[in-house]
């Protein structure tokens, strides 16, 4: 869809989402209050996780598509703005990185790590509010991407900062979060 007004960009960004878990984790773990747990903020969270899953790409790269007439390689996405190619393992394919820079392969394993545990957290407050669904799909996803990271893992000397499931991968860091280091 168009960018509306009072949107500056639409840079997908997994971690965007995981962020938002880990703060109403955190909220809920330091006051022990549910009340802001609305139905707003269970609309949101069933949202964002829809999202998720449509940017696990298993049907497909969804609908998500950035592109602007720029001549930074960084500031874009090819393949008509929907970047490239991922081979589907359970994990989130993202378009941009925590530094704005566009990803060089759709699977940042940082942003990855991070689902798994803002997730994790999702499913304790999903839990204790009562809503078994929401838990249910975090706890499914958490488990996919959990399980393609350790698939990862055995791949490589090292973690690679980025891969496309097709045995492509990029050793390199960057310097804003979520990162490597």
């Amino acid at each position: 869809s168009d960018q509306g007004p009072g949107v500056h960009e639409r840079k997908w960004e997994p971690d965007s989402l995981a962020y938002v878990m880990r703060l109403a984790h955190a909220y809920w773990q330091t006051t022990g209050d549910i009340s802001c747990f609305d139905q707003n903020w269970r609309e949101a969270m069933r949202l964002a996780l829809s999202t998720l899953r449509d940017q696990q790409r298993f049907n497909g790269p969804g609908p998500y598509r950035f592109q602007r007439l720029t001549t930074n390689p960084i500031d874009t996405l090819a393949n008509e703005g929907r970047g490239w190619p991922a081979n589907p393992n359970g994990m989130v394919a993202g378009a941009f990185r925590g530094s704005d820079d566009a990803c060089v392969y759709p699977f940042n394993l940082p942003t990855q790590f991070l689902l798994v545990s803002a997730l994790a957290g999702l499913v304790d407050v999903a839990d204790a509010i009562g809503e078994r669904l929401i838990a249910a799909v975090a706890s499914d996803l958490r488990d996919q991407i959990g399980a393609a990271l350790a698939q990862v893992g055995n791949l490589y000397p090292v973690w690679p900062y980025e891969i496309d499931g097709f045995g492509n991968a990029l050793f390199t860091d960057d310097p804003n979060v979520p990162n490597l280091l």
